[in-house]
């Protein structure tokens, strides 16, 4: 856990959180005992190539998974309750304590039901509020997300919405019940640019205008050095390494999984025809674990204990961050 947390501060801990699903191949553990800290109030990234576990891990959390799917966990705790993942919690958690962001919100909105329906919904259902009272309400969540016209989007239909204008109805949605941990899954996915950061300012607006936590999952490291205050970096179902955004901006970072994303990242003050760097091959089948480290067949500095043993997680004693390398990325090595 990186330097300036502790327990008391945490409003989820999540240590060993494993989450199986049924193939025709045998089990599939798309995460496979991740940790991860979220403190009150802030802003943590996970960040990690397709297929690393993020949003698997966002819904293991929301119990939003396939039929037959198997969560377990070390330890599971959230605002200082202890959660059973195989027990879901009572549906009035949703919402009130933990709300999501889908990634696309086309699909999360229901097609044949009104803006307006749909935001009144969880204020029905958790608050209690009668139909004209959630309709006003409905209205102002629109106002504040920065709909203009809000009245009158109430009964329009998600089609008739601009593909920013739905991630904003969907924020709505999401924060309509005053959650403590609001859960981003790439919340800006098929945004053109400026439109990407107009969602981002406005969900860090909305945390810290309703004092929630944050978990923002992205595939782009350096959107998120500019918009979390911690960062879990995710690979193959594991989160390898997990710390302060100050060492991901200054490429202080520990684990070569990292070092590599932040590489890999185009920087756009390089001169003309610079070569862009790449992670060579790819992640390993989720059915055929290597025995050792999950990253050696693509890290230039593997040797034979990182194919033959998996690393532990050790903490770097001057930052507090967490890592699980036998041969980290030492600061003063220069990223090139």
């Amino acid at each position: 856990m990186p330097s300036g947390t502790d327990s008391t501060t945490d409003l989820l801990v999540v240590r060993g959180l494993r989450t199986t699903l049924r193939t025709p191949r045998g089990p599939l553990a798309v995460v496979d005992g991740a940790d991860l800290r979220v403190p009150r109030r802030t802003t943590v990234g996970v960040v990690g190539e397709s297929g690393s576990g993020k949003t698997m891990f966002a819904r293991s959390l929301m119990n939003l998974l396939p039929a037959g799917a198997e969560v377990t966990a070390e330890e599971l705790t959230f605002d200082d309750r202890e959660l059973d993942p195989r027990r879901p919690p009572h549906r009035h958690f949703w919402g009130t304590e933990i709300s999501m962001v889908f990634q696309d919100p086309m699909t999360a909105l229901n097609p044949v039901r009104t803006v307006g329906a749909q935001i009144c919904d969880p204020l029905r259902v958790h608050q209690g509020m009668g139909r004209g009272v959630a309709r006003r309400r409905a209205a102002e969540l629109l106002g504040h997300v920065g709909i203009p016209a809000p009245w009158s989007r109430l009964d329009q239909y998600p089609h008739e919405l601009s593909g920013g204008m739905r991630q904003r109805v969907m924020i709505a949605v999401a924060i309509s019940c005053e959650p403590k941990l609001l859960v981003a899954d790439e919340p800006t996915t098929g945004l053109d640019v400026t439109v990407q950061r107009q969602i981002l300012a406005l969900l860090r607006r909305l945390k810290d205008e309703h004092g929630m936590a944050m978990l923002l999952i992205s595939h782009d490291i350096a959107l998120l050095a500019d918009e979390v205050d911690q960062v879990g970096v995710m690979y193959a179902g594991q989160v390898v390494e997990h710390t302060d955004v100050a060492q991901i901006r200054g490429k202080a970072v520990r684990h070569r999984y990292t070092r590599a994303l932040l590489q890999a990242h185009p920087d756009v003050n390089a001169p003309a025809r610079t070569r862009l760097e790449s992670i060579p091959g790819g992640p390993p089948d989720l059915l055929a674990m290597p025995e050792g480290c999950r990253f050696a067949a693509r890290c230039e500095h593997a040797r034979e204990i990182c194919r033959a043993t998996a690393p532990q997680p050790t903490r770097d004693p001057r930052t507090g961050a967490a890592f699980t390398c036998h041969f980290p990325h030492e600061p003063a090595e220069e990223l090139v």
